[in-house]
């Protein structure tokens, strides 16, 4: 599975763009709570991962639509890639936060972009995930950030960092 290089542009800055509309769109649009659920509504690193998530979904589906060939393997590919970048996220988040003790935008937004790099640059690798195990692993995916967004836990994963 070759997914050429023009598509793979395309993606990495549709997505790039849609998730930092998305970064303030609630907050724009007054807070619509039937929005919540795929946009971020706080600094948690929680509701970022719905930057990733939703924008790269979206972009999925226009790019199945258009592009029809292998689209099982497509699919399974930007779902299993879509999990790796938000694990990229999270360990590398609370790295850079463990060692320097703070939040450093510039560094957030960076690493926002590797995270969807990540995406596109191993979106023609082939998985050893079948069909099934993508949709539950996006089924999951989906189910928490829903369940998360308004029923959160009480830990730090979950809080809001300023």
């Amino acid at each position: 599975m070759v997914i050429n290089l023009k598509r793979k542009i395309i993606g990495f800055f549709v997505v790039g763009i849609l998730g930092t509309l998305f970064h303030f769109a609630y907050d724009f649009f007054n807070r619509p709570v039937f929005l919540s659920f795929m946009l971020p509504i706080d600094e948690s690193i929680f509701e970022h991962l719905k930057l990733i998530f939703f924008p790269t979904i979206i972009y999925m589906i226009f790019d199945l639509k258009i592009n029809k060939e292998n689209r099982k393997e497509y699919f399974i590919s930007y779902i299993y890639n879509i999990f790796i970048a938000n694990i990229i996220t999270i360990v590398f988040f609370y790295t850079y936060y463990g060692m320097l003790g703070k939040n450093i935008d510039f560094v957030n937004i960076a690493l926002y972009f590797i995270a969807i790099l990540s995406i596109f640059i191993n979106l023609s690798e082939v998985t050893s995930i079948s069909k099934t195990k993508a949709i539950i692993l996006g089924i999951i995916m989906l189910g928490s950030l829903i369940l998360f967004t308004y029923y959160k836990p009480n830990i730090p994963f979950f809080v809001e960092f300023n």
